[in-house]
């Protein structure tokens, strides 16, 4: 009996099989891994994009927004450039909440409205601000125009103020002269919540004023505003003295720093070669734990610099003012003498932290000081003055923060509505007469529909609507429609005024 011979080819071809299976199982599950692997990576990428890391250098933000611009290119989506943004009619209400107080207030102090350029010369800014300064290196928007003239979008206002005061000669007006403003500003700076690169600035100015009474009444401005718009402040304050106080103050710090330059960050190793007084002012962390121990300016002021000081604490407490002096601050600007303040909203706790080295952990709401050599570098003659300057773009952050109720404006009593063309023509002359009459009114001409018209009446709660058709047109009268009852009534045109403030009374 012959035995069957297993057929090998048979087997092996299922062992191939089986092979070739596993071999393409291993392949899908590589590839799965893969794809996983690329998507965690791809949203890492994005997590990186989306939250800009804080030690991120200025150069490596200008070189990322460079990388991100290139990236867009050929993408037509039209958007806003980093750090600038729309103000929207709904957040412009907190804007006129913050405006209206801000000029009634500075006028009842005596202030008077100046307005100056947006561009300047370039060389305005390096010669005041400070060519060594933040702000002139790092921050400035700056470029030639078609003649070659290095031009300059402001950075700051202070500095325009002093050009007209030359400029305009109003130094022949009687002194002090008192100026506020309000306007734009531009810097190059990291955008973060209530700063952006355009940025917008309520500021007061007294030229020609070297009592210590005028510093305080500044600072007794901001507080009461402030504290009007429901906002309670916090003041830290400093004097940097004169010019023979501050050369003092410079080699007692560079004596300090002299062992320790080499712990400071970049910046601040910079800082110590061309300007020392700029050290005080750096954000690192290890920076101000060296200077936690540094001397303070006070303790340099000459008799006369210090009894000024004394003078502007005297009355900051007379008019209770909440304030603490500051050895840090220094502010951001080379021109400052004497005085420099800071405000910040004040801590809810008096335990709380927030305002621990100079308000870190909160942002400044505004601040200000002495510029008694700045109008005499530009010119030659010795003017002293002051000013501050507030954030409004922080404040409005800080009102919606703490919701500050605002004030409703007045509400339209009428709704005028029309149908047909004959009666569009007649509306608006017919607007401005209940203008003119303080009688307040809506209307929408882009609508031809009297139920959509009414619709829009109702939701805006008025009390009566006016209707105006062919037939009203030819007759001179107009209909007046209680919105509340549904009766109506025709008037004539010419007793429509009287019949309105007799029902809305």
């Amino acid at each position: 009996m012959n035995k069957k011979k297993p057929k090998k080819k048979n087997v092996s071809k299922k062992i191939n099989r089986v092979k070739k299976t596993k071999k393409l199982q291993a392949k899908k599950i590589n590839k799965n891994k893969k794809e996983k692997e690329k998507e965690e990576k791809e949203e890492k990428e994005e997590e990186e994009i989306k939250e800009i890391k804080l030690e991120e250098t200025d150069e490596e933000m200008e070189k990322r927004e460079k990388e991100e611009t290139k990236a867009k290119k050929g993408k037509i989506r039209w958007q806003t450039l980093r750090g600038m943004r729309d103000i929207l009619p709904e957040e412009w209400r907190y804007w006129d909440y913050f405006l209206t107080r801000a000029e009634k207030l500075a006028e009842s102090y005596g202030f008077e409205r100046i307005e100056t350029p947006i561009l300047e010369e370039a060389a305005l800014y390096e010669r005041s601000t400070g060519a060594s300064s933040d702000i002139i290196r790092k921050q400035m928007y700056s470029f030639r125009d078609k003649s070659g003239t290095p031009i300059a979008l402001r950075p700051e206002i202070t500095p325009s103020i002093a050009r007209a005061y030359i400029e305009k000669g109003l130094f022949n007006r009687p002194q002090p002269v008192k100026f506020f403003y309000f306007g734009p500003n531009f810097r190059y700076e990291r955008p973060q919540a209530g700063r952006y690169r355009q940025f917008y600035q309520f500021g007061l100015e007294i030229l020609g004023s070297n009592e210590p009474i005028s510093d305080a009444e500044l600072i007794v401005f901001a507080k009461v505003l402030l504290e009007t718009l429901g906002i309670k402040p916090f003041f830290y304050i400093n004097s940097l003295g004169c010019s023979e106080c501050r050369e003092i103050y410079r080699k007692k710090i560079i004596k300090f720093l002299k062992g320790k330059r080499r712990q400071l960050c970049p910046d601040c190793q910079r800082r110590y070669r061309e300007n020392p007084l700029r050290v005080l002012d750096c954000k690192n962390s290890r920076c101000q734990n060296i200077l936690s121990v540094v001397p303070q300016f006070v303790n340099s002021l000459c008799p006369n610099c210090h009894e000024h000081f004394i003078e502007v604490l005297e009355y900051l407490d007379a008019a209770n003012v909440s304030r603490e002096i500051n050895s840090y601050l220094v502010r951001g600007l080379d021109y400052y003498t004497n005085t420099v303040f800071e405000f910040f909203p004040a801590p809810k706790d008096k335990n709380d932290p927030a305002l621990e080295i100079m308000g870190q952990m909160v942002p400044a709401l505004g601040g200000g000081g002495r510029y008694n050599n700045l109008i005499k570098s530009f010119s030659g003659r010795d003017v002293p003055a002051l000013g501050l300057s507030f954030g409004v773009d922080r404040i409005i952050e800080e009102l919606k923060a703490n919701h500050i109720p605002l004030p409703r404006g007045k509400k339209p009593v009428v709704f005028l509505a029309q149908i047909g063309k004959k009666a569009r023509r007649q509306c608006l002359p017919l607007f401005e007469t209940l203008r003119i009459n303080d009688i307040k009114c809506a209307m929408n001409l882009a609508k031809e529909s009297l139920k959509t018209q009414l619709e829009q009446a109702d939701n805006l709660g008025v009390r009566f609507a006016l209707i105006l058709g062919s037939q009203e047109v030819q007759d001179e009268t107009i209909i007046v429609r209680n919105m509340i009852s549904g009766v109506q009534e025709h008037i004539p045109q010419n007793k429509l005024i009287s019949y309105l403030k007799t029902i809305l009374r």
